[in-house]
């Protein structure tokens, strides 16, 4: 999802002289959380995937950190789900 939403934006800032200014910078506007939450949902995954490999080294002492990230993981899917949710309810630029 985050990669497409990145070709979203990309996409529109190459063809955004072709619209109307405001309408294409709102329209980015909303793309950027939603890029961002679902990037820091990505770092969590990929810290835990690490931690468990420390774990399974092992380093009992990394426990720790496979607990915390995963704690944090059901904050990071609401963040993702609020900010894809005002993507997908986004008026398009385009119209």
């Amino acid at each position: 999802m985050r990669k497409r939403l990145k070709r979203l934006r990309y996409l529109a800032e190459l063809v955004a002289p072709l619209y109307k200014e405001g309408r294409v910078k709102r329209y980015l506007r909303t793309l950027g959380p939603a890029q961002d939450a679902l990037g820091q949902f990505m770092d969590l995954v990929v810290a835990g995937s690490l931690a468990h490999e420390i774990v399974a080294g092992g380093d009992p002492r990394a426990w720790f950190n496979v607990g915390w990230l995963k704690a944090q993981l059901p904050d990071a899917v609401d963040r993702c789900g609020k900010c894809l949710r005002v993507v997908v309810g986004a008026e398009p630029f385009w119209r």
